[in-house]
């Protein structure tokens, strides 16, 4: 083998490290956040069918409140409505800001 050539074993090794890597990266960072009003918002993680109604506490983190598949949310001074598809067990619910 020349010098400065690489071997078959060392391109295979980078075509697996580069694959592992891209991989990695679309799963840790697919989210986003449909929705929000004050320190609520409905985000998702991964797939939006995982959407939840979370809170945002003090310390920056989030508290999911109701979730996953929530779909449609309001919100006014008083309350926050929150819609799940039906075929959940739990049914829509109403949260007090």
């Amino acid at each position: 083998m020349p010098n400065g050539s690489l071997s078959m074993s060392h391109v295979m090794r980078l075509v697996i490290l580069v694959t592992v890597a891209a991989m990695l990266c679309s799963c840790l960072f697919d989210s986003d956040c449909s929705w929000h009003s004050g320190r609520f918002e409905i985000g998702w993680i991964d797939v939006v069918e995982s959407s939840q109604l979370t809170y945002q506490d003090d310390s920056g983190g989030s508290i999911s409140i109701v979730g996953p598949c929530v779909f449609a949310a309001g919100a006014n001074d008083q309350f926050v409505v929150v819609k799940q598809d039906r075929l959940l067990i739990r049914p829509s619910s109403t949260f007090t800001l």
